[in-house]
């Protein structure tokens, strides 16, 4: 994609465009991503390694998509994460409180 090997791209923003594969590696260049928004799409799997490489993000949102498990370590090594929003996805009960007990301390979690 155009913006995968942008080095500079800061803020990036596509929602309601369709996507319903990420590649674990499309955003693996863009080290100086801090808001990434990628509300109302269909996108279903987010891989555990997806944003490791974007330790600057501080914004992500992926409300609204047909998410049904994120693995409690995802966003670990992002640690300038202050609002992650994930609600209106189909994540079991069970994954919302394993989140929710893992980045409950953040400033803005919506799960």
């Amino acid at each position: 994609s155009t913006f995968s090997t942008n080095k500079k791209l800061k803020n990036l923003q596509l929602p309601g465009n369709k996507l319903k594969v990420l590649s674990p590696k499309m955003f693996i260049y863009n080290q100086n991503l801090e808001v990434l928004y990628l509300q109302a799409n269909l996108i279903s799997v987010i891989d555990k390694d997806m944003f490791k490489n974007n330790k600057n993000l501080t914004e992500l949102i992926l409300y609204r998509n047909e998410i049904r498990y994120i693995d409690p370590e995802t966003f670990e090594g992002n640690l300038r994460l202050i609002r992650l929003s994930l609600y209106s996805n189909k994540l079991g009960e069970r994954n919302k409180q394993e989140l929710k007990a893992r980045y409950g301390g953040m400033e803005k979690l919506f799960v």
